[in-house]
């Protein structure tokens, strides 16, 4: 079974990763493909690369029965340095005397203190992790298969977080005759994962693992009575108990897939194959959360549960003509032409409530929350239509070329603009193939390629962004709130694919005998037309739409080197990566600069990033600091002295008006790294496996 990891665009309200799904152990093999000829004849799903996923299949030969199985643990590598009850409250004391007022700890008091609660310690723990896998392979020249299955566990470094994952994989194939073959692949698996409250969802105050570094560690975990501790006159701002809040709080997801496909091929001639698949890919959902009483957020809700539920089909039909021939020994020729349909329905559904009389049954029974709150329901379609095309040509296996074109007609664009088109080609020449090349015994390979394609992309905006659509509206009628139903949304019927036109030069090189290898590429990428929201006049009764604006430009090279150190009984391989991109913004409808960022958590300020025509993206916009004001003086020479005092930040005045405002901000920093590098050692001893893995990772200041 091959599995293209790709984003269909399939929305899951219960934040599903279909990849959890997958035994490694059925991975036979995994290709990644990021040029642009590549990933063309992939169209919209190739937008972003392609990772194609390969499971393992029967052979002809002797059947076999694996039984394999591994045992590991984990835990936190390190923990934050955060300071210590005495600490704390020495640091309190700093804080109020510095606002001109008393200090609110004795010096006895802060030394009674002593180290505290460590919080980190609270929700932290060594966790186990295993897997165990049965797998039966085999068959004879007509009927191959192979059949598995899986059970993983692992519980999580935080506590109370665990993920189990059950599997079943059949891979059959059988040849009718000499011109049919047909085939199936199956899989099906269930995952149970049972989440740490990494999300603020049902109003918690924060994340496990912020709370864990916020919380005074001069507070208990437990009252005197044995109870979690929930409100302290010496907590000065609102955040939930972390131990009860990774021990109280539930929030589990159980997932039901099923992958599968039923392929037929037919040899209609000597060198022509047809290849018809059809395949469908179902996932069954449900996210159980609770929130109690025992933690702060809860206990202000009186308990807040919530249900949610999802499915989504998707069925795929591949249709596959392909023509492969051999002309005078030199010349090898293999043509494609393909049609593709591919559509998906997701319905999805939840309820929440609040106010129980108990945490005993929480979400078990949200009738027994005296406050329910609006359930919700969706249903969302979308389909793809796609034709293609590619030719490949060899000439002694030194000269090649690659042409292809794909059509792509998307379901969520306008009827206006619904297909994009997108060529690609490549030629590569492998130059150790030439005669002037034999005697160089040092270099065994020597590949140069260059490639162009566009691919198109249509993910990320929702099912029906080119539609006019009615949304519900509450009104006051007869002093009553009434729903009705109004526009939501403005139609686009010129809205259509965000392209990317890239191209790429690289070079492989194998040197005595690939034992040692290179490959390097230098590539430019452009993507135009983004599908980004704009702002339109209120007077249209919106305030925005979707629109194809803009355009971005990436470039950048990208270098893995090789080594097989070596290769008697003892084995040893590095393998070395580095990679730098530079992104710029070159266009954004007109405007000089967008303002991007929310409030996400703490030391986060609305707009705290911003897009500008020149600039990367991932750019962080705010003021610059510059130490601490020092005396009254230094604060009454500002303009606005209003709510400042020595001891509070100071911000550069980069216009020299002397006063802090909005034209004081700039960008600080940049969320692109300069590069990335990585550097992988194994040693294999006999049947000993050993990886040392080292990574250094550079990026600008913030």
């Amino acid at each position: 079974m091959t599995e293209s990891l790709l984003n269909d665009g399939a929305d899951n309200s219960t934040s599903f990763n279909v990849l959890s799904t997958l035994n490694p152990s059925d991975i036979e093999s995994i290709s990644v493909l990021k040029d642009a000829s590549s990933t063309a004849i992939y169209g919209s799903r190739g937008a972003n690369g392609v990772i194609i996923v390969t499971t393992k299949r029967g052979k002809a030969g002797k059947s076999t029965i694996n039984f394999e199985t591994y045992y590991g643990t984990q835990s936190v590598r390190k923990k934050y340095g955060v300071l210590n009850a005495s600490q704390y409250a020495a640091f309190v004391n700093d804080a109020n005397t510095n606002d001109g007022r008393p200090a609110v700890y004795t010096p006895d008091q802060v030394a009674a203190f002593g180290q505290g609660t460590d919080w980190q310690d609270q929700i932290f723990r060594s966790a186990p992790i295993a897997n165990y896998q049965l797998t039966m392979t085999g068959g004879d020249e007509r009927t191959q298969y192979a059949i598995s299955g899986g059970y993983f566990t692992q519980k999580g470094i935080v506590v109370n977080s665990d993920f189990n994952r059950y599997s079943f994989r059949v891979n059959l194939d059988r040849k009718l005759t000499d011109k049919i073959k047909v085939g199936t692949s199956l899989n099906i698996s269930r995952t149970y994962t049972n989440q740490a409250r990494t999300g603020g969802d049902l109003g918690s105050a924060g994340l496990v693992t912020m709370n864990a570094l916020q919380f005074p560690p001069i507070l208990p975990v437990y009252n005197p009575d044995g109870t979690y501790l929930v409100n302290s006159p010496l907590l000065t701002f609102i955040a939930d108990n972390p131990a009860a809040l990774v021990n109280d709080s539930r929030s589990i997801n159980t997932s039901n897939r099923i992958f599968g496909n039923v392929f037929g091929e037919y040899q209609v001639i000597n060198g022509l194959t047809l290849k018809v698949l059809f395949g469908i890919d179902g996932i069954i959902s449900k996210l159980d959360s609770y929130l109690p009483r025992s933690v702060q957020s809860g206990l202000s809700q009186g308990g807040a549960g919530y249900i949610g539920n999802s499915q989504s089909i998707t069925w795929l039909n591949e249709n596959l003509l392909t023509y492969s021939k051999t002309l005078a020994k030199d010349h090898n020729l293999t043509v494609l032409l393909g049609f593709t349909q591919q559509a998906n329905r997701v319905e999805n559904s939840s309820a929440s409530a609040r106010n129980f009389v108990n945490d005993n049954l929480g979400s078990g029974n949200l009738g027994s929350g005296s406050v329910p709150l609006i359930p919700s329901s969706g249903i969302g379609t979308w389909g793809l239509q796609s034709y293609l095309a590619r030719v490949n040509y060899a000439w002694k296996e030194k000269y090649l070329f690659t042409a292809s074109l794909r059509s792509d007609g998307s379901s969520r664009f306008g009827a206006n603009k619904r297909y994009g088109y997108f060529p690609s080609a490549a030629f590569a020449w492998r130059a150790s193939e030439e005669s002037f090349m034999k005697n160089a015994t040092y270099i065994s390979d020597l590949k140069v390629r260059t490639s162009i394609g566009t691919t198109g992309n249509q993910d990320g905006i929702g099912n029906y962004p080119a539609n006019s659509l009615l949304g519900t509206q509450n009104y006051i009628l007869g002093g009553a709130v009434s729903t009705g139903i109004g526009p939501s949304q403005v139609a686009n019927p010129d809205l259509s694919w965000e392209t990317t036109t890239q191209s790429d030069f690289g070079i492989d090189v194998g040197f005595l005998k690939n034992r040692f290898t290179l490959t390097a590429d230098v590539y430019l990428k452009r993507t135009r037309d983004l599908l980004l929201n704009v702002t339109i006049p209120s007077t249209s009764g919106y305030t925005s739409a979707l629109k194809n604006i803009g355009e971005v430009e990436n470039k950048g090279i990208e270098i893995g080197i090789s080594s097989r150190n070596l290769t008697g009984a003892f084995k040893w391989t590095t393998d070395f990566n580095y990679a730098s991109n530079q992104n710029t913004v070159l266009s954004i409808g007109g405007a000089p600069q967008i303002f991007a960022g929310q409030v996400a958590n703490i030391a986060q300020n609305v707009n705290s990033g911003i897009i500008r025509v020149g600039e990367p993206l991932g750019s962080f916009y705010g003021y610059v600091t510059n130490g601490l004001y020092q005396s009254a003086d230094e604060v009454a020479a500002l303009s606005d002295p209003l709510g400042k005092k020595p001891g509070d930040r100071k911000y550069m005045d980069l216009n020299g008006d002397k006063k802090i405002d909005d034209n004081d901000r700039t960008i600080i920093g940049r969320a692109q790294p300069k590069f990335i590098g990585g550097i992988t050692n194994t040693f294999l001893i006999k049947v000993l496996n050993l990886q040392y893995f080292f990574r250094e990772y550079m990026a600008t200041a913030y």
